[in-house]
């Protein structure tokens, strides 16, 4: 709260509220995050990106329930998981938070990239694409 108080000159109770009507907030309770314990100012630069981001148009929400849907198809198909379980668990991951809140940065994705991205942060915590660590490690 202190840093979105300092950098956006809000008071507290204003900060307070809005951070916890923002996605950021409903991410880490989704995923069962303890907001105590993370990091201020990665919550910051998550709640202030959310800020800045524009509003999604109606293209780009179908692109995102488009890319949602696909990559939800493959975690069931993939895992032997319901709809809904897989449903729950990619919603409260980093991968579709980027999904939703990047803008135009994952247009020339496809949702095989997303799962590939899901399995790697479910199994190895970092999201990164299979071929990228490959590369890295």
């Amino acid at each position: 709260m202190d840093l979105i108080v300092e950098n956006m000159g809000k008071s507290r109770k204003e900060a307070e509220q809005d951070f916890q009507k923002s996605d950021t907030y409903a991410f880490l309770w989704l995923a069962k995050r303890n907001i105590e314990n993370a990091h201020p100012i990665i919550l910051y630069r998550m709640f202030n990106s959310e800020l800045k981001a524009k509003p999604i148009d109606e293209e780009q929400q179908s692109f995102i329930d488009f890319m949602a849907d696909k990559t939800i198809e493959l975690i069931t198909q993939n895992n032997n998981w319901g709809r809904e379980k897989a449903t729950k668990v990619f919603k409260s991951t980093r991968v579709y938070w980027i999904l939703v809140h990047s803008g135009h940065n994952l247009d020339e994705s496809s949702p095989e990239e997303l799962f590939d991205m899901f399995k790697n942060e479910l199994s190895i915590g970092n999201l990164l694409p299979s071929s990228t660590l490959k590369l890295t490690y």
